[in-house]
């Protein structure tokens, strides 16, 4: 590659994992995961990025798997103001939400009329509110974290059912070079 070019390859390092689906982030503060251990990621990324290669990290923010059960969040310990109050675990006796009151579940950010429910809820997981900023406040940390280990970009994958205007929050703070939604 002539000096002075600059490329970049999409590295997929999802969160913590105790499954072996990567979509279903568990803690976002344990960098390791089913790959490899956040050691040995920043030594993958250093010769990439001493190329001029920029890695770029593929995101999930839009839901988070529980630590055991339906509502354990860990790592950042989060409650029930951080799923959106129609999110199935607050009709399940089972889940220990099924009680919130509903000024005490979090808001839900978009409405469809195309979907069953009128919103974006994914079943398997927690559906979340950006809306709250200590879930905006942990997910900056979280990308934080992601570029000490060298990634340079995100492509944030299953962008629907929170706003456009996270993402943008998300990339100005950090200011991102390379950003790509995907449905």
């Amino acid at each position: 590659m002539p000096r002075g070019a600059s490329l970049w390859c999409g590295c997929r390092r999802p969160p913590s994992t105790t499954n072996a689906a990567p979509d279903n982030p568990k803690q976002l503060f344990n960098l390791s995961n089913s790959y490899d251990d956040a050691l040995q990621q920043r030594h993958r990324q250093g010769p990439l990025l001493q190329a001029g290669v920029e890695p770029v990290a593929d995101l999930i923010l839009t839901h988070r798997d529980c630590s055991a059960g339906l509502a354990d969040f860990r790592n950042p310990a989060w409650g029930p103001w951080a799923v959106c109050r129609t999110d199935e675990a607050f009709s399940r006796p089972e889940s220990g939400l099924a009680a919130t009151p509903s000024g005490a579940r979090g808001p839900c950010e978009e409405s469809v009329p195309y979907r069953a429910g009128g919103t974006y809820n994914y079943p398997s997981f927690r559906d979340l509110n950006h809306s709250d900023p200590r879930v905006r406040g942990d997910n900056l940390r979280f990308l934080l974290q992601l570029r000490s280990l060298g990634c340079r970009g995100w492509r944030y994958d299953m962008v629907h059912g929170y706003r456009a205007r996270w993402i943008a929050c998300y990339n100005d703070v950090l200011s991102q070079q390379v950003s790509q939604p995907r449905c």
